[in-house]
């Protein structure tokens, strides 16, 4: 069903990430592996992918920074060619603090993954998705908005993972 597509996995190496990208494998997409910090499991995901006739590799950078998302998808393109497939699936939880009690940097920071790091990525893939017959983004979200992101506790973060679930592709 995938064959001859890849796909861009953000931070497919665990959890969500990780079914997400052995899903797509299993359905024939190439699939470039994002991390930021956890090579093991990416690179383990690379292994099971690979040891299952499929392609895949693994990649660093952190969303967040738009030169390091440029500089992998660089790396993604000169590997497989192409990219037609963007899962945006990184994310990062606040560190439980209430609004009075958090840092104005700790918001910078959750924005700036949430918010901002899609929209990196989204922009750095989307000329090589137009080149293609189809382009697909898929935005992954979490259930925080509706559950864990009551007042006073996450009440910054509730928007941003809200303003993603409902963004489905570009």
């Amino acid at each position: 069903m995938l064959q001859g597509r890849v796909a861009l996995v953000t931070a497919g190496g665990r959890g969500v990430g990780r079914a997400v990208s052995r899903l797509l494998a299993a359905e024939g997409a190439a699939i470039a592996v994002n991390f930021r910090r956890d090579e093991t499991s990416a690179l383990a995901v690379v292994d099971d992918i690979e040891r299952s006739g499929g392609r895949a590799k693994a990649y660093g950078g952190s969303i967040d920074d738009v030169g390091a998302v440029r500089s992998m998808v660089d790396a993604v393109m000169n590997d497989f060619g192409y990219v037609d497939l963007l899962v945006n699936n990184a994310g990062i939880a606040s560190r439980g603090r209430s609004v009075a009690d958090t840092e104005p940097e700790e918001v910078e920071r959750v924005v700036r993954t949430l918010a901002f790091g899609p929209h990196y990525v989204s922009q750095a893939v989307l000329p090589s998705m137009r080149a293609r017959p189809r382009g697909d983004i898929v935005m992954i979200s979490s259930a925080a908005p509706t559950t864990w992101a009551r007042p006073p506790w996450r009440l910054w973060h509730s928007p941003w993972r809200r303003k993603r679930s409902r963004t489905t592709s570009v």
